[in-house]
């Protein structure tokens, strides 16, 4: 569903699913190339579909129980070596 409040319009979706590509907009009728900002709320997966439309990405990471930037983390029990912390393992 789109919510439309004027200046920004919202896409909603009932059930979880990864922004892949623009389809998530367009199947709703919104043009994401025409518009100023795009927000999605996805960590990896947009950047395919995403990337060559974007001027800018700027990825943010909300308070949480956990998070996918692995440095925030203390780690006392892990193996060594271990991607993505040691690039070569």
């Amino acid at each position: 569903a789109v919510l439309d409040t004027g200046p920004m319009q919202l896409v909603v979706a009932e059930r979880r699913s990864e922004p892949f590509d623009l389809g998530v907009f367009t199947h709703c009728g919104i043009d994401p190339k025409r518009k100023r900002y795009v927000l999605i709320k996805s960590r990896q997966h947009f950047r395919a579909g995403f990337e060559p439309i974007a001027r800018h990405i700027v990825l943010c990471d909300g308070d949480g129980c956990t998070s996918s930037d692995l440095s925030l983390f203390t780690y006392r029990n892990r193996r060594r070596p271990l991607y993505p912390f040691e690039p070569d393992a």
